[in-house]
């Protein structure tokens, strides 16, 4: 009984970062063409034009592959150390900071391309010229 509930718990807490990962790949893989309320990075920032909306949506599909490959491995981590964190950690403490911990991820995304954004971009929309 006992490898049942082991294997539900291991299977639960890498069922976020999993899906997190299929996710990123497919929008890594299937960039949104034009502007659209469905699916992409939607931001004021992404929504000023064609070209911000094109330099958000390929950075942070990018950025967002890479955390949910970090975040993966963070879950596997845990697993792996999870007989021993359970020494300093209870168990539902440390199951609900597994299940939730990769739900940062998508939050990041946020900031990171709108810094991103600004440093390519002025605030009307227009890209800025490169230094050399």
């Amino acid at each position: 009984m006992e490898d049942k509930i082991k294997f539900l718990y291991y299977g639960i807490t890498l069922l976020i970062p999993l899906a997190l990962l299929a996710i990123s790949f497919y929008f890594k893989n299937h960039l949104p063409k034009k502007h659209n309320a469905i699916y992409g990075y939607r931001t004021g920032g992404s929504a000023r034009n064609q070209d911000t909306w094109n330099e958000a949506n390929q950075y942070s599909s990018k950025l967002f592959f890479k955390l949910s490959v970090i975040g993966l491995n963070i879950e596997l981590l845990i697993i792996a150390f999870a007989r021993y964190l359970i020494n300093f950690i209870d168990s539902e403490t440390l199951l609900i900071w597994a299940l939730f911990s990769p739900l940062i991820i998508p939050i990041l995304i946020i900031p990171f391309t709108e810094i991103h954004l600004g440093k390519v971009f002025t605030k009307e929309g227009i890209r800025k010229k490169k230094e050399k």
